[in-house]
């Protein structure tokens, strides 16, 4: 069975499935022959052109890291200078595990939370706290970054989680920040709670989020006190490592306490 459901892949998305561009995984540093699929088909998601979501053949099968892991891992590398940051604290919301893996390797301070919710499965060691993202149990001014990547649009009280963060990065900490947008759309869909699961996949494309973000969603985070911080990344770049053609690093850097 799985047989037929490899060959039938390939002959259906042979292009995207084959590593036809010799990509290398800037995570785990191979080149894999193939991809594996990502995400899922959503009719409002193509509607709207949403960016960091929707099915594609994005993931590495050799460590998993995703397309929106290898952006993160790059700016890591390559601009935060994460190899010598020992000094360094980190908070890491939701933790993808290609990515929390590699904290110990770096020799980096970082806390992982993720809240615990029925109908999900969890495969986190004790190492990964259970914690609440609107109400979370650091002191002020503790983190020089937060990695919290697509993970906002689960929360209901975003303006909480926002603040949250701010509250507990040190004055110039960096937040990534990772949602799904729809880079076409002035005006961000939010779920009513009368939706059941199959309206909430109707309107924002997904059952557990609770809103589909408009384009350049982090205009309305800066009011929290950040400043956004952009992050040029060039197309080739984007092919040689697999990442998403589009998508940008949500990059907003704290201004004020």
């Amino acid at each position: 069975m799985r047989l037929f459901l490899l060959i039938a892949t390939v002959n259906i998305f042979g292009h995207s499935f084959f590593n036809h561009f010799n990509s290398l995984c800037n995570v785990c540093n191979r080149k894999p022959w193939f991809w594996l699929p990502r995400g899922h088909y959503s009719t409002v998601l193509e509607i709207y052109q949403v960016i960091g979501a929707g099915f594609r053949f994005a993931d590495c099968p050799c460590c998993f890291s995703s397309d929106r892991d290898r952006l993160i891992y790059y700016f890591l590398q390559s601009h935060f200078n994460i190899q010598n940051c020992s000094t360094k604290e980190i908070l890491h919301v939701a933790p993808e595990k290609p990515l929390w893996k590699r904290w110990n390797q770096w020799n980096v301070n970082v806390s992982g939370i993720d809240k615990r919710t029925r109908g999900y499965k969890f495969t986190y060691g004790r190492d990964v706290l259970n914690a609440d993202l609107t109400d979370l149990k650091f002191e002020g001014n503790t983190f020089d970054m937060v990695v919290c990547n697509h993970v906002l649009e689960h929360i209901p009280d975003e303006p909480k989680a926002l603040q949250e963060i701010h509250r507990v990065l040190k004055k110039d900490g960096l937040a990534i920040l990772q949602v799904p947008f729809s880079p076409i759309r002035r005006r961000k869909r939010v779920i009513s709670k009368l939706f059941n699961r199959a309206k909430r996949i109707e309107w924002v494309g997904q059952h557990d989020h609770v809103r589909m973000y408009a384009d350049k969603p982090w205009n309305d985070w800066l009011q929290y006190g950040f400043k956004f911080v952009p992050f040029e990344i060039s197309t080739l770049l984007r092919m040689q490592n697999k990442m998403h053609p589009t998508e940008p690093l949500i990059l907003l850097r704290k201004i004020s306490n």
